[in-house]
């Protein structure tokens, strides 16, 4: 009885130990040196903190690349959207008039 608790009991942590590598992303951490000052450093610094050298540049994940797309299509669309919702009238003048602020809006 003893033995199959046992092997229970490392069958679940072996389950639980690939679950939170999956979901978790855990990774081990290494140590590495500063070309500038030689003080040890992780390898997920950006900049030593002791000598402040820049080591690698951040990156834009996934979500933050589609909210800086959906800024830029935004901004795009701004002008033309200004100019035809809030001056839509039926005369030339205030259409144009519209769509000249819409543009001004970049400026």
């Amino acid at each position: 009885m003893r033995t199959n608790g046992i092997v229970l009991f490392t069958f679940a942590a072996v389950i639980f130990a690939i679950i939170k590598a999956i979901f978790f992303k855990e990774r081990i951490i290494a140590l590495i040196e500063c070309l500038e000052c030689k003080n040890e450093i992780s390898d997920t610094a950006y900049d030593c903190p002791k000598c402040g050298k820049v080591l690698r540049k951040p990156s834009r994940g996934f979500f933050g690349k589609i909210i800086l797309f959906v800024f830029w299509i935004f901004l795009l669309a701004m002008p033309v959207l200004f100019g035809i919702v809030y001056y839509s009238a039926s005369t030339q003048e205030n259409i144009a008039s519209g769509l000249l602020v819409g543009i001004g809006m970049y400026l």
